[in-house]
């Protein structure tokens, strides 16, 4: 299994509270049931809960990655379980004026979480601490520029929601024709037993450009086959780059 027992059951809890299940029998016979199923997973994401969380990284990631003309192409986000470092990404891109430079995708099991991301819903409740968060990076402007206010909450500008591809799937079943230059993978792995964390890591690498680069988070650190194959970047912020001479697939 890739995910750990732990994480499963406190998350298995949530959701049988919040889809009213009782009985484990019912509950695996529902799977089945696709829009059940698509319940289950947009449910059983965490979501992240700040723009511009951890600013140090998006600094980073702007001044040292995002600025050189050779990493230009595709953004991943293999984990999408909410918007907001989705949304973070593009407001960065649109003030550096490289909007139309990049692709960003995101890939998640539940169509219904995506089509929140694509339609650039920010949930409600968090709108003061994402406004402080965006006057503390040093950010022009203020969220109005790039949100519009709606019934559903805050919602992202269609000038930038526009620009994301979003894919249903598992990200382990995922296949690009033009490889991803940057994967945003931050903190995903918390979640996943050491074996099943070494697989996503494989299936991620696998996708990924020559000297493309990886974001794991701070909690995080590469290990296994891929680890060998990646040079560290950012050790503060745990950006690694595909080394020039790695294989090009494990």
């Amino acid at each position: 299994s890739l995910i750990s027992i732990s994480f499963l059951k406190r998350r298995l809890n949530l959701v049988f509270d919040e889809l009213n299940i009782k009985k484990t029998e019912s509950f695996i016979d529902n799977l089945t049931d696709r829009e059940f199923a698509d319940k289950f997973y947009y449910n059983l994401a965490v979501p992240t809960s700040e723009l511009f969380r951890d600013p140090s990284f998006w600094r980073s990631l702007r001044s040292k990655v995002l600025s050189n003309d050779e990493n230009r192409g595709i953004v991943w986000f293999p984990d999408a379980s909410s918007g907001e470092e989705i949304f973070t990404l593009l407001i960065l891109l649109s003030e550096m004026g490289l909007l139309d430079s990049y692709e960003i995708h995101c890939t998640h099991q539940s169509n219904v979480k995506l089509q929140e991301i694509g339609q650039g819903i920010l949930k409600a409740k968090n709108i003061d601490i994402n406004e402080n968060n965006f006057k503390r990076f040093g950010t022009k402007g203020s969220l109005s520029d790039y949100f519009d206010n709606t019934e559903q909450g805050l919602q992202l500008k269609a000038i930038y929601a526009g620009k994301l591809v979003c894919h249903n799937h598992h990200f382990m079943q995922h296949t690009f024709i033009k490889k991803p230059s940057i994967v945003i993978f931050r903190n995903s792995m918390l979640y996943f037993t050491k074996k099943g964390a070494c697989d996503a890591l494989i299936s991620i690498y696998n996708e990924m450009a020559p000297k493309g680069f990886l974001a794991v988070g701070v909690k995080e650190s590469l290990h296994g086959p891929v680890l060998s194959n990646m040079v560290c970047f950012d050790n503060a912020e745990q950006i690694y780059m595909r080394h020039p001479a790695a294989v090009t697939e494990l």
